[in-house]
């Protein structure tokens, strides 16, 4: 097999390591920041953009916070379960 397409395991975390950014005219793919919470928050508490969530909306920004930083301690090589 390819040395290039093997991967190795590694313990950084999204908010650890320094992923490429893609960017094209109407979309930017980044990994997540603290400050994201604030606009998270407004989509993470709209009843309507909930509605087929695995979870209630959020109804105090803390809980947004929770999330955000719980999503970016999960090492990036290994996702979520």
């Amino acid at each position: 097999m390819n040395a290039a397409l093997i991967s190795t395991k590694t313990t950084e975390t999204l908010s650890e390591c320094a992923l490429t950014t893609l960017a094209t005219p109407r979309l930017t793919v980044r990994s997540p920041l603290l400050e994201d919470a604030e606009p998270l928050f407004a989509i993470f508490s709209d009843p309507v953009a909930m509605q087929y969530w695995s979870s209630a909306p959020h109804t105090d920004i803390a809980q947004t916070g929770d999330f955000l930083q719980g999503m970016m301690s999960i090492p990036y090589d290994v996702g979520e379960e």
